[in-house]
């Protein structure tokens, strides 16, 4: 690599890379990387290509019982057509409908960015590595639910007000439970609506959001549940790859 004392890429190397990132330092990339060829490919597109591949790994899924909050790990085929919901920074809803074939029906700026902006700029909290067992520390007690629960949704999806409790004293574990549980309820409601829109029964959540937090995971499921219970008319299947935050690695490497 020019610059540098040591030398990580050989000279000629392929070099692909996908997301925001991609784009945005491509010549930056390309100056450091001069001796090799860099390749800035398209995210969306990386991202359906990876998650076909992903239905291929025995036992690579993860589905969610709406009703009881199981989950149970699965083999799964390709059935189209499904919704992807790509969770990042932001969020964007991909309706594939074949191989390769895909339209990206919406989207929302409301995702793992605006979780993690929130805590720093509310809290002063930064730090992806404490986020976990600051999050386990924390309480619901700052949030309002309805005062009566469907009993065939999942027991915490009936969020009425995040904060809803707030009286300008709150511990931080829990004003980070809060903010965390508002942008996933928040992406499990829009989901929910967004595959009722387009009548797409089977919807796949992938993004390094789905992988690295998995008790977000829990808190979104709830509130697509919560939806389904009251405004569901055909069942659905909610799924996540275990290894879905590389969906978009995987496509940009097997893709090119």
């Amino acid at each position: 690599m020019a610059g540098t004392d040591k030398q990580i890429i050989n000279r000629g190397t392929q070099v692909h890379a996908t997301g925001g990132g991609a784009l945005k330092y491509f010549n930056v990339f390309k100056e450091l990387l001069s001796d090799s060829k860099f390749h800035a490919v398209e995210e969306m597109p990386s991202v359906v290509y990876g998650t076909d591949i992903l239905h291929f790994l025995n036992s690579g899924f993860i589905r969610y019982n709406l009703k009881t909050g199981q989950t149970e790990f699965l083999s799964v085929d390709p059935e189209y057509p499904y919704l992807i919901v790509n969770i990042g920074s932001g969020i964007s809803f991909l309706k594939v409908t074949a191989k390769g074939m895909y339209e990206r029906v919406t989207g929302t700026s409301i995702g793992g960015g605006t979780m993690h902006g929130l805590m720093a700029l509310l809290l002063g909290f930064h730090g992806f590595e404490r986020f976990t067992s600051s999050y386990a520390k924390g309480t619901n007690c700052l949030d309002t639910f309805f005062p009566e629960m469907n009993t065939t949704a999942l027991p915490t999806c009936g969020l009425k007000a995040s904060f809803g409790f707030w009286d300008g004293h709150a511990r931080q574990e829990d004003s980070i439970r809060s903010i965390s549980d508002m942008v996933a309820h928040s992406i499990g409601q829009v989901a929910f609506l967004v595959a009722k829109q387009y009548g797409l029964r089977r919807i796949i959540f992938t993004g390094s959001y789905t992988m690295n937090y998995s008790m977000t995971m829990v808190a979104l499921v709830s509130a697509f549940a919560y939806m389904f219970s009251i405004y569901g008319e055909e069942s659905v299947e909610v799924l996540r790859p275990i290894f879905g935050g590389y969906a978009g690695v995987l496509g940009c490497l097997f893709k090119e």
